[in-house]
């Protein structure tokens, strides 16, 4: 695994996700730094989070405790990190990887891919730089194919401005997805924090 850049991945979804909630109107219940206990009831970390959550006043002591902590990280390791294969994103771009990371961690692995799959077809030039993706959010073997294509033939041009074409298509994706959301249910404006994500 590229440590540097999972760290980097990590410490930057944590500014978002770290902390204790139980918001009755989040769908994934209780959360612990972004680990959704309704989406991830087997974590081996909740008996340590229970432990604590006995004495209410307690639960924010257990954020700094570091034997949870290295579960927490173990968890985004093997659950995002590779399973979004961003090893190999982030042998491309270290930034796309945190980026993609991030998106994952918020709206999930599925969606994260197919806001990074929608995007690349968007910057493909109508199948140019390489044929349209099925939009399905599997990191396949074509998805893979076009992110290194992508970056293969806008190396030429200018590969940084490449990068952050991408990672600001994907935001806005990612934001238009947030406003679809709140326009459909009106009482998840709450979560107008999710813009600072994007």
């Amino acid at each position: 695994m590229n440590t540097e850049a999972f760290q980097k991945a990590y410490d930057n979804t944590m500014r978002h996700e770290g902390g204790f909630s139980n918001d009755p109107d989040d769908p994934g219940g209780m959360t612990y730094m972004g680990i959704s206990r309704e989406y991830h009831p087997s974590w081996s970390g909740w008996y340590l989070v229970d432990e604590h959550i006995v004495n209410i006043s307690r639960v924010p002591d257990v954020v700094h405790e570091n034997f949870l902590l290295e579960k927490v990280q173990t968890f985004y390791a093997s659950e995002f990190w590779d399973r979004l294969q961003c090893d190999f994103v982030a042998g491309l771009s270290v930034d796309l990887a945190v980026e993609l990371f991030d998106t994952a961690v918020n709206l999930g692995r599925h969606r994260a891919i197919e806001i990074m799959q929608d995007a690349l077809n968007l910057l493909n030039r109508n199948g140019a730089l390489y044929i349209d993706l099925v939009v399905d959010g599997q990191m396949g073997m074509k998805t893979r194919g076009a992110l290194a294509a992508y970056f293969k033939r806008r190396h030429a041009e200018d590969y940084a401005q490449a990068e952050v074409s991408l990672i600001r298509v994907m935001n806005h994706l990612q934001a238009a997805h947030y406003i679809r959301l709140m326009r459909k249910y009106p009482w998840k404006e709450k979560y107008a924090g999710w813009f600072a994500r994007t």
